[in-house]
Parts: C-alpha cells; sequence; structure tokens
C-alpha cells in the first residue's frame, strides 16, 4: 500500500484523561514527519503540541490520508461514516476493554508507524442505510456499521413489528425488539442477544430478535441485496437506535427501512486471521 504523511486523529478523552496517550501519539507521529489532524470538538479546552492542526471536520476529511481513532469500539464507531463518506481507511487504537475491532493495543503505538509506511491489507466492511418514514415521508436517515436496533425504550414494554423482505411478508414479531445488524456487528448487541457469529468478510443481513414472546422466533440470516421493512404496531410506539447513536422516536405505523449502503468502510489490517484471534482471545 501507499504510505500515508498525514492523519485524522480521533480520540477518545473519556478513554484517554488528559489526552495523556494521544499527546505521546503525536509526539511520535511528529518524529516521523507525519502531520497531524484533529477535529476542533474532540480536542477543545486541551493544550496540544503546536505542529499538531485543529480543522473543524470537513477540512479534516478534506486534508487526511486515513483517520486513526484512539479509544474503543464506540470511538472507532463514531467516526466510521465521515470515513465511509469519503473513502478514508481506518485504523484503532484500543484503550477500552474488549476492542473487537480495533487493530493495535495502546502499548503497540510504535506499530502504527510501520502501517502509515505501507505495511496493511484493506478489510472491506459492508454498512446499513437506515430509513424512517411516516405518512410517506422521510423523517430521518443514517448509516451503520454495526447496526440498527428497534426497541420499546429505557422502560421495557412489548412492541410488535411487521417486517418484510421486498415487500414480501416475513415475519410478524412481538417482544422487546429486533437487532439488524450487519456481518461486523453481529458480534455486539446481536451475539448478546443469541444471534450467530458472522465472518465480516460476509455480505449478509442478520436479524436477531430480542427477548422475543413466542418459542419460535430466531435470527434471521438473508441476503446483503434484500431491503428490509420493519413497521411498528398501531397499539404502541418504539425508538430506533442506529449504532449506539441518540435514539429516534418511533410512532405507531412507522415503518423503518434498512438496506446495505452503496459505500463501505476500510479497516486497515496488520495482523493475519484477526477475525478468528479475536474470537479466541476476546469472546472466550
Amino acid at each position: 500500500m501507499n504510505e500515508i504523511d498525514s492523519i485524522l486523529l480521533c480520540p477518545n478523552p473519556g478513554k484517554d484523561r488528559d489526552l495523556t496517550v494521544t499527546a505521546r501519539l503525536c509526539a511520535l507521529l511528529h518524529e516521523h514527519n507525519i502531520q497531524i489532524i484533529l477535529p476542533d470538538d474532540l480536542c477543545r479546552g486541551y493544550t496540544l503540541p503546536a505542529h499538531v492542526l485543529r480543522m473543524t471536520w470537513p477540512d479534516a476529511i478534506a486534508h487526511a490520508q486515513c483517520m486513526v481513532t484512539l479509544g474503543g469500539d464506540g470511538t472507532l464507531l463514531h467516526g466510521a461514516k465521515r470515513a465511509a463518506q469519503a473513502n478514508l481507511p481506518v485504523i484503532g487504537i484500543n484503550l477500552g476493554t474488549l476492542g473487537f475491532m480495533t487493530e493495535l493495543e495502546a502499548g503497540e503505538l510504535p506499530q502504527l508507524i510501520d502501517v502509515l509506511r505501507g505495511q496493511w491489507q484493506p478489510d472491506p466492511r459492508m454498512m446499513l442505510e437506515v430509513t424512517l418514514h411516516r405518512d410517506g415521508k422521510q423523517l430521518y436517515q443514517d448509516f451503520a456499521l454495526n447496526d440498527a436496533v428497534l426497541s420499546g425504550g429505557p422502560v421495557a414494554r412489548l412492541i410488535e413489528l411487521q417486517i418484510t423482505s421486498d415487500n414480501h411478508p416475513l415475519m410478524t414479531l412481538a417482544g422487546d425488539g429486533l437487532i439488524v445488524a450487519s456481518p461486523t456487528g453481529s458480534t455486539a448487541y446481536s451475539l448478546s442477544a443469541g444471534g450467530p457469529m458472522i465472518e465480516p468478510s460476509a455480505a449478509c443481513l442478520l436479524l436477531t430478535p430480542i427477548c422475543p414472546h413466542r418459542l419460535d422466533a430466531r435470527s434471521v440470516l438473508l441476503s446483503a441485496d434484500r431491503q428490509l421493512t420493519m413497521t411498528v404496531g398501531r397499539n404502541a410506539g418504539a425508538w430506533l437506535t442506529v449504532d449506539g447513536n441518540e435514539a429516534v422516536p418511533l410512532d405507531p405505523g412507522s415503518s423503518v427501512t434498512i438496506k446495505r449502503w452503496t459505500r463501505h468502510l476500510t479497516l486497515m489490517r496488520v495482523k493475519q486471521n484477526a477475525f478468528l484471534d479475536r474470537i479466541s482471545r476476546k469472546l472466550s
């Protein structure tokens, strides 16, 4: 791969207290003449070396050749949509607990220099396009690397969903909700709800019911070419959460359409058999 000499660094102040690791990484990158750009909203209130450029997100995206996230899986998810829209490859450095999508650990910072010198392989990840409609009008749209979740909200209550695939009836679900996950998201919330693990290189849509109120409701695996529509029953509302972001209320009769996004996220990989290794080390 080509060498990279300008990076968009996305730290998580909640994981990196006082941006201590961020400062250490900036010093390392500066030694190797790599330009560092930080988005304004992620470093506001912190003092950083003069060689670190602060920019708005649009300017930072335009000037960088890749994105480096410093935190955990949530930090990487936060930047995934912007990176995919700009075709920026992403590498994550884990400062959290699980770090299933991140590639390097905090003690492996020097390895990032080798990565930026071209020693990495692309790992394309399918993403989801999520759209909310009500009375024929589009009210909301977002994009997910992991999943979209329809649930009853903070108070546990039964919700009803009519689910179709390419306008053909698929199932009627009553329960706490439904997770629609990408292969990447199969090892997140869906796994905890009893869904299967899917190798990230696969192309498919995974539906996993959350505490369904029937014995035969199980996970369903569909082709990535399908378009799913979930319509909320008339007796109660629900909530939509995309990649763990702020929940969006769903009125009775609202419908959520989910399909494969035309764009994808490219993760930068340096370790062989990374997915199988992560299952063994982090999920066992």
